[in-house]
């Protein structure tokens, strides 16, 4: 008689899980989703002011922006002329990059000596001009490559980055807008 299944009032074991624990896998799925939503929003602000204002990496300058614009076989032709001294400015990045590291190990150095410290500024000043110099040549270099036209096109180019930079630095421009 002990084998007779248990009556409808009976409590025996139950297979399904237990209500606490589903309502931590609510909780997980709800804050999954909170958190997938806020990645979603972040990289289409992100997306959306990109397109809005632009941007570009610092260390992109204005006439490299504008040489990749150029069609194939004029951006191809400027750039195996400038190759190699792209090369050589390649090398003074470096050289500046060392130089700064260079200062501040000496920051670090206890006692602090302000001789060695201003020598070493004055290192990466060199450098720096340097690295300057040599940009401006490539510059012009490639200025000179181009047609009137392109010369023309890569003026109304840097008026506009100018503006651009202008702009999200807050002060006023000319045309009365960037405040």
């Amino acid at each position: 008689m002990s084998d007779a299944a248990p009556g409808p009032g009976a409590t025996g074991p139950t297979t399904s899980a237990s209500p606490r624990r589903w309502r931590w896998v609510w909780i997980a799925l709800v804050a999954s989703l909170a958190v997938n939503l806020l990645l979603v929003g972040l990289i289409g602000g992100a997306s959306w002011y990109r397109a809005r204002h632009g941007w570009h990496p610092p260390s992109d300058g204005n006439i490299v922006r504008f040489v990749r614009r150029l069609p194939d076989e004029r951006r191809e032709a400027i750039r195996a002329a400038a190759r190699e001294d792209l090369e050589a400015l390649r090398g003074l990045r470096s050289q500046v990059r060392q130089l700064r590291r260079d200062v501040n190990a000496v920051l670090a150095v206890e006692p602090f000596d302000r001789a060695r410290f201003e020598a070493a500024l004055e290192a990466v000043t060199a450098a720096e001009m340097r690295l300057r110099r040599a940009s401006n040549e490539i510059y012009a270099a490639t200025a000179q490559m181009l047609t009137p036209q392109e010369r023309s096109r890569l003026s109304a180019w840097n008026e506009r980055w100018t503006g651009r930079r202008e702009w999200r630095r807050g002060s006023r421009r000319e045309d009365g807008q960037g405040e």
